[in-house]
């Protein structure tokens, strides 16, 4: 942080608690999730965020985009343990 910019103590106050506050956020968003969605990440949460506020068509698109990006974490998990 030491070129982090800000012009007093308050507004770096300020843009703390609103970081913590994000990711407390998205904490308890991927805990709430953990049994349906293992492998739900912040990015994923972000964009399902983001995915609410477009049409219908997009959403479902989402909806795949997420389970072939759940797939693919899968498979690299699995490679990475693998046995040899």
């Amino acid at each position: 942080m030491c070129e982090y910019q800000v012009r007093g103590w308050l507004a770096w106050n300020h843009h703390i608690a609103l970081s913590m506050l994000a990711l407390a956020f998205l904490s308890i968003q991927k805990m709430e999730h953990q049994e349906q969605l293992p492998l739900l990440s912040y990015r994923d949460i972000r964009d399902a965020i983001i995915e609410n506020f477009m049409q219908e068509e997009v959403r479902k698109s989402f909806e795949e985009k997420l389970y072939l990006r759940h797939r693919q974490r899968q498979k690299d998990i699995n490679r990475f343990y693998k046995k040899t």
